[in-house]
């Protein structure tokens, strides 16, 4: 088997992962999560609420993610594996993962001090954080179409960026801006994961479905 072969295969085996729509509707379901956080945050910055909300952010973000994972596990499972399989993908022994942590934990640390070092001077008349957040989503979503040469997250990544764009030069302010955006970043996700689940869905049956079909 050549490069060439086994550079498709790799590629193909990417896309199954996203072939259904799951990997979205479950980001989607977290951000709307957090535009309900950042919502209560900026309309009821001192009730009980935004101040528990505030204090556990950070557990609430890991939780969120581990949320995700449980989603996307419980809906392939019934939805997925059934009708086209399951792919386990090999362990590189010669994987570069503590160098990539390591990149993701120094970009991490550099955006978060860009975040905080913006949000205190903030320039003039610019809402930086949906900006921000619009230019993160922007680079993952464009990253994720790279890596997949799905064009579907290509539209997603361009979205992001008009969203943080509109709303970081609009008089909307921070709090709202995330609001805003997250929502409507995660109406877009659940939305285009709903329009894949159900082309997945009819073009393979489940396996009861099909054989009464025949």
């Amino acid at each position: 088997m050549n490069a060439d072969t086994l550079n498709k295969t790799h590629l193909r085996a990417i896309q199954y992962w996203f072939e259904d729509g799951i990997v979205e509707i479950a980001v989607g379901v977290l951000f709307l999560l957090l535009a309900g956080y950042f919502y209560v945050d900026a309309t009821q910055p001192d009730s009980l609420l935004a101040n528990l909300l505030g204090g556990l952010f950070v557990l609430l973000l890991v939780s969120g993610w581990y949320l995700v994972g449980w989603i996307i596990k419980l809906l392939k499972e019934r939805l997925t594996y059934p009708r086209t399989g399951y792919v386990a993908f090999r362990r590189d022994k010669n994987s570069q993962k503590p160098v990539r942590l390591a990149l993701a934990l120094s970009v991490g640390a550099l955006m978060a001090a860009m975040f905080a070092t913006l949000a205190l001077n903030p320039p003039l008349g610019l809402n930086f954080m949906p900006l921000g957040s619009g230019l993160v989503m922007a680079l993952v979503f464009g990253l994720i179409g790279y890596r997949t040469a799905l064009p579907r997250f290509y539209l997603l990544a361009a979205f992001g960026l008009v969203l943080g764009a509109g709303l970081g030069l609009s008089q909307i302010g921070n709090g709202l801006g995330m609001t805003a955006i997250y929502a409507l970043m995660a109406l877009a996700l659940i939305g285009t994961g709903l329009v894949i689940l159900s082309r997945y869905l009819r073009q393979n049956p489940a396996p009861a479905e099909a054989s009464d079909g025949q």
